[in-house]
Order: structure tokens, then sequence, then C-alpha cells
């Protein structure tokens, strides 16, 4: 058993343990704005606990796709 788990505990599985934290918190996160949506109809309660949408836009690069549509505009 002990071998098994050094076996496991190799290079690199921190960083998937990571991945696996980050994908759970953020699954709590939509769990608990789908609660609010369903028990308010709103996030509005939700406040400083959401992102804003101007940095969500930053973190996702929405004002360079923004520039493309325009620049591709028909």
């Amino acid at each position: 058993m002990a071998q098994a788990m050094r076996s496991h505990a190799g290079k690199g599985s921190h960083r998937r343990r990571g991945a696996r934290s980050k994908i759970r918190a953020a699954a709590r996160a939509l769990e608990r704005t789908y609660a609010a949506i369903r028990r308010d109809g709103t996030t509005a309660r939700l406040g400083g606990d959401m992102m804003q949408f101007d940095e969500f836009n930053a973190l996702v690069g929405g004002d360079r796709r923004y520039a493309e549509d325009e620049r591709y505009r028909v």
C-alpha cells in the first residue's frame, strides 16, 4: 500500500490536485449563484461575491473579441 501511495505522489500530482480544487471551488460558486437565482430571481444579493462585468471582460479578452467583431462586420 505504501508503494502505491508513493507512486501517486510523484512529480506533477500536486498540480492535478490544485486543478481539481479550483474546479470544486468554481462548482461551489455556481451552486451558490444558481441557488440565489432560484430563491430571489436575481443575483443582486450576491453583491461583492461576483466579478464585475468589466473585470470579467478583461479576464476573458472580451474587448479584443468585440474589436474583432467590428473589424469583420459586414
